[in-house]
């Protein structure tokens, strides 16, 4: 890593505990890493810290293994290439020492970010150690030496100027502005700042920026195996991980089109993990992780429970009272009643001790209990409905909703009731309480009860003439909403034709019922929200054509469409027949279409008329065609042949 310049710039700059640089500004942290318990006595050798213990107990060394060690596991373990003067060489101090090292540092790197795919998005975690002071090199010797916990999230191109960007990593949730050119570049270092004086190594402990420590998730791929032997990860390996104290073991960012047109989300759990195990002596302080400590208010009492873990061996204590121990687990346990008009503490002192190490105490904040009673989307209605109360019956806190962090859903009426309409319903929702409580619950979809369904049929003209073209039309009544599907028309038995419903209704078209009575009904497919139904059936009523004194006269017209016909191409002929004046009615039959060329006539086929009009599709040699089409009459219209019309084919 070539950033050993840019490490003494920023100290060189900064004199605070914390800084934070971003041309996004961060808008809000809404949650943080749980901090570290333990750092070791400082290595005489170094000047540094020979370790730090998180609050799970796992203690990492100062990763200073030189990049071609043949005793290491695996090349460059420690990630220390270029930041020593000779990589080849054991890490001596000062004469070959690297401007920074690390604890623990994890990186998480997606590509083709925003628009255009043209972005990076970097996100690093890392307990660091690097050097401060007037010259700021490893020259100045003991004094010099600095450690601070940092937080970078940078995204270098194609974001939405000044759209607001969500990113969720291990230790937290952080939300950005992008800024003018569509980057996002902030930095959060928490820890030393510059010296003299000598850094207190203690100062980190309290940083938000880590704890626990980033790890491989052994139980995912890619490998399937575990870190090398004495490390947490190999910096040479992207890897599932686990530590996140919430349970977000991944990095992503939420957004307008982060992940280009119409993708609004981007997420990886893969990691490239740095970290030794602590192989000293030190004695660290016992183990101390708190699940929960909240407090149940009623009119006539009050209570306190206390969720911890610590170390099987452990005895942890809450204000005094000692918790139930599971020693398979080391899973504790207390419910501590307070008297019904005794003042609720704000936090609670808990203490674990375990023979091996040093006690360690901490304050807990006490928080309510939120319970989200149920969480229901009704696809009907389209309406998700959440109810939900506090263990605080006294003072009631507010409680707001939410689907996710680009998802807020309002906040809960005084009966711990919200109802809310929205096409598309979260996955899960998370309850929280201005007392500090929260809750997160799936979304239960609940059953879909399809609406029972009529269908009406009407018919029009009614009666009509033999040819005349009867359009039936069927509506779907019944239920609320739009209904979807198709409908399909009988006669009889005999299937006249399907359409699609929309507005409730599909209409079908026929002019080929014979004369006499049908019998016509029409069958509602149904769909998830309504169910099938079927029609009343209606009689159609088809009266024949009177037969004139003598057949009706007719005259046949022809045309073609292309014309020319391309090459290799195809056009089709249509032949329309129409009762000669003062004669009426529409002609029924067939017309026979036939090609003349160079005085040889060929039949092309025969077609139905339908509506007094036949089509045939026809392709050609090359050359000029003479089409005929002639009308082959029927019982009350008369034959016709229609003028010869020349077609060129290319």
């Amino acid at each position: 890593m070539q950033i050993r310049h840019a490490m003494k710039w920023w100290i060189a700059l900064v004199a605070l505990m914390c800084v934070a640089l971003s041309t996004g500004p961060a808008l809000a942290q809404q949650a943080q890493g749980q901090g570290l318990m333990n750092v070791e006595p400082t290595d005489p050798s170094t000047g540094y810290p020979s370790g730090y213990q998180d609050k799970k107990g796992l203690t990492l060394a100062q990763c200073l293994v030189f990049p071609t060690d043949p005793q290491a596991p695996v090349p460059d373990p420690c990630g220390l290439i270029g930041t020593v003067p000779n990589d080849n060489a054991p890490i001596v101090f000062p004469t070959n020492f690297p401007d920074e090292s690390f604890y623990s540092r994890a990186v998480a790197v997606i590509n083709n970010v925003g628009a255009g795919g043209v972005g990076k998005a970097t996100l690093v975690h890392a307990l660091e150690g690097a050097f401060g002071g007037a010259t700021l090199t490893v020259a100045d010797g003991n004094g010099a030496q600095v450690v601070f916990a940092r937080l970078r999230i940078r995204v270098t191109a194609g974001l939405t100027p000044g759209a607001t960007y969500t990113v969720t990593h291990p230790y937290g949730v952080d939300t950005f502005i992008a800024s003018d050119t569509g980057t996002i570049n902030f930095t959060s270092n928490q820890g030393c700042g510059l010296v003299p004086p000598a850094c207190n190594f203690g100062n980190v402990l309290t940083s938000s920026n880590v704890g626990p420590f980033l790890t491989w998730d052994t139980f995912k791929s890619p490998p399937p195996v575990g870190p090398p032997a004495g490390f947490i990860g190999d910096p040479a390996i992207s890897h599932a991980i686990t530590g996140s104290p919430l349970g977000t073991n991944f990095f992503r960012i939420d957004g307008p089109d982060i992940g280009g047109t119409g993708v609004n989300s981007i997420q990886t759990n893969l990691f490239v993990i740095v970290g030794k195990l602590f192989a000293g002596t030190g004695i660290g302080l016992t183990p101390l992780t708190v699940d929960r400590t909240s407090y149940i208010r009623t009119a006539n009492a009050q209570q306190i429970n206390v969720f911890v873990h610590s170390t099987v061996g452990a005895t942890v204590t809450a204000s005094g009272t000692q918790l139930a121990r599971d020693s398979a687990s080391g899973r504790f346990f207390a419910s501590i009643p307070l008297g019904s008009n005794a003042t609720l503490p704000t936090s609670i002192p808990i203490t674990a001790s375990d023979p091996l190490d040093s006690p360690f105490t901490l304050n807990s904040p006490l928080v309510d209990d939120v319970t989200i009673d149920s969480a229901t989307y009704d696809t009907t209605t389209q309406t998700l409905t959440i109810k939900a109360h506090s263990s605080d019956q006294t003072s009631p806190p507010t409680l707001t909703a939410d689907g996710g962090p680009l998802v807020p859903l309002g906040t809960l009426d005084a009966t711990g009731t919200l109802a809310k309409t929205m096409t598309v319903p979260p996955e899960k929702v998370n309850v929280t309480s201005s007392a500090g409580g929260k809750d997160s619950r799936a979304v239960a979809v609940a059953a879909i009860n399809p609406a029972v369904t009529t269908l009406g049929l009407a018919a029009s003209p009614n009666p009509s003439t033999v040819g005349q073209a009867v359009t039936f039309t069927a509506t779907v009544s019944g239920g609320t909403g739009t209904p979807t599907g198709t409908i399909t028309f009988r006669d009889g038995a005999t299937p006249l034709g399907v359409a699609n419903v929309a507005n409730r209704s599909a209409a079908f078209t026929v002019s080929t019922l014979a004369a006499g009575a049908h019998t016509i009904t029409a069958a509602y497919s149904g769909d998830a929200l309504f169910l099938s139904s079927t029609s009343a059936p209606l009689t159609q009523t088809v009266n024949p054509v009177p037969p004139p004194p003598n057949p009706v006269s007719t005259t046949t017209t022809l045309t073609a469409s292309p014309n020319p016909v391309p090459a290799g191409g195809s056009t089709t002929l249509k032949a329309t027949v129409t009762a000669t004046t003062p004669g009426a009615g529409t002609p029924i039959g067939t017309v026979t279409f036939v090609d003349t060329v160079n005085g040889v006539t060929s039949p092309l086929g025969t077609a139905t008329l339908s509506a007094g009009v036949a089509t045939l599709t026809q392709s050609f040699t090359p050359g000029v065609h003479s089409i005929r089409a002639t009308y082959n009459g029927s019982a009350n219209f008369t034959g016709s042949t229609s003028a010869t019309l020349a077609v060129k084919a290319q």
